[in-house]
Parts: structure tokens; C-alpha cells; sequence
């Protein structure tokens, strides 16, 4: 039978993951947890059908049995326990109904954020896209002036600097942390040939 002690770890689990980043593993992970907390629930309906059903056959066995007072106050407390604790498994359902209610509007408004935000990207590559011949012309048209060859995979700025004349190079290695932007472009129009 599942306790309110589990019923309330998974609660805590879910508030905790809701209370994290929003990206993709915490929304499967949030899934997940709401699904353990319905099964919990339909878990506790079931155990208090089953509790009910042991009451009632305990009831009927009693009335079968009614010769002694004292056994008829012992399954009188023992209705009153299980009666209770009906109450008790009652109540826990209908907090996690409420709290599985809240946590599926919360994942929905999630999704309808991510719907936003994907529709948000689309938008910004639509206008990068319109945006790149100019910047390739821009770019491919400064390689032409320069004869710089970048090294696109160091983390500096690096590269060399070809001659006109195809036979001469001229290397280049300068860190960002050390040198100021003013500084590397001044440097490099220094080392880039005359045309």
C-alpha cells in the first residue's frame, strides 16, 4: 500500500524539479514524476477500495458472530481505525489530484513557452539568412583585400598573412586577454602587404 510519506517524496521531486532550469531533461523528468504521482494516486484509491471491501466483509463476519459485547467493541474500533484511515488515504488522494492539476498547467505552460520560443528562433534564422550574402560579401571581400587565412579552430587570434607574390607568409598568434581590439587590428593592417 503506498504511504503519504512516498506520495510526499514524489511531491518534493516534482517541486524541485520545477524549481531547476527549464530545459528539456526537467520537462521528461516532471512527466515522469506527475505519472508516478497518478499511479500513487490510483494506487491509494485502489488500496482504500480493498481496505473498504476487508471492512465490510469483517462487519459482516462480526454480525454473523454477534454472541459476545466484547467482540462486537473490538470490530467497532477496528471499523473506527479503518474508517480512518480511509479518511486519511482519502484526503492524500485529493491532494495529489490537486497537485498533479497544478504541475500539468505549469508543463503546459512550459510547452506553450517552448512553442514560443521555437517560433522565436525561426524568426532570428529567417533573418540571418537574409542577412548572409551581405555578410559573405562583406567577409569573402576583406579576405581579398587582407590575404588573411584564419584559424578558425584556435582561441586566439590566429592565422597568417599571405604575400601577393604567393611565396611569403607571414604568421600571427594574438590573444584577446592580452591585447585590445584596437591593438590586433592596428597590428594586422601593419603586417597585411601594400597592394
Amino acid at each position: 500500500m503506498a504511504t503519504a510519506a512516498e506520495a510526499n517524496e514524489i511531491l518534493n521531486e516534482l517541486f524541485d524539479v520545477y524549481n531547476v532550469a527549464d530545459d528539456a531533461g526537467s520537462l521528461q523528468q516532471a512527466i515522469t514524476l506527475k505519472d508516478e504521482a497518478t499511479k500513487l494516486v490510483t494506487q491509494a484509491k485502489t488500496d482504500m477500495r480493498t481496505l473498504i471491501q476487508k471492512m465490510t466483509s469483517e462487519v459482516k463476519d462480526a454480525e454473523g458472530r454477534v454472541e459476545d459485547s466484547a467482540e462486537i467493541r473490538e470490530l467497532e474500533e477496528r471499523l473506527a481505525e479503518l474508517e480512518a484511515e480511509k479518511n486519511e488515504l482519502e484526503a492524500a488522494a485529493a491532494a495529489k489530484e490537486s497537485t498533479v492539476a497544478e504541475l500539468e498547467a505549469k508543463l503546459t505552460a512550459i510547452q506553450d513557452e517552448a512553442l514560443v520560443l521555437r517560433e522565436r528562433k525561426a524568426q532570428v534564422m529567417a533573418a540571418q539568412k537574409k542577412v548572409s550574402p551581405k555578410v559573405e560579401y562583406s567577409l569573402s571581400l576583406f579576405a581579398e583585400i587582407s590575404n588573411i587565412e584564419w584559424d578558425y579552430a584556435a582561441e586566439t587570434v590566429k592565422g597568417i598573412v599571405a604575400a601577393k607574390d604567393g611565396m611569403t607568409t607571414k604568421p600571427f598568434n594574438l590573444n584577446p586577454s592580452h591585447h585590445s581590439m584596437f591593438f590586433i587590428t592596428n597590428y594586422l593592417w601593419e603586417i597585411v602587404p601594400d597592394a
